[in-house]
């Protein structure tokens, strides 16, 4: 079972999205980063490797214009910690 964090430290917004997901997360310290969107059956339809990320506050871009509406969940991983999120994408 996949557990959702809601956190100060990870946050996607706006949500719901439509064509832009702006993801914003705290590193405690350096790492790297993994962002994964996977549908509502569970398939991961986005991946994207950041490399090494420094300490302190990071904010990425997400374009979803190529991504069907519906219900995600969002995962960014790093080397200690797994946050997960729901989003909804209406265009």
């Amino acid at each position: 079972k996949k557990e959702f964090i809601s956190t100060p430290d990870f946050n996607v917004y706006p949500n719901p999205v439509s064509d832009i997901a702006v993801v914003a997360f705290n590193l405690e310290q350096s790492s790297d980063a993994q962002i994964r969107l996977y549908d509502y059956n569970g398939r991961l339809v986005y991946s994207e490797k950041t490399g090494t990320l420094e300490e302190g506050s990071h904010s990425l871009r997400l374009s979803t214009t190529n991504i069907a509406n519906g219900m995600y969940v969002i995962e960014l991983q790093t080397r200690s910690k797994t946050y997960r999120q729901r989003i909804v994408i209406v265009k």
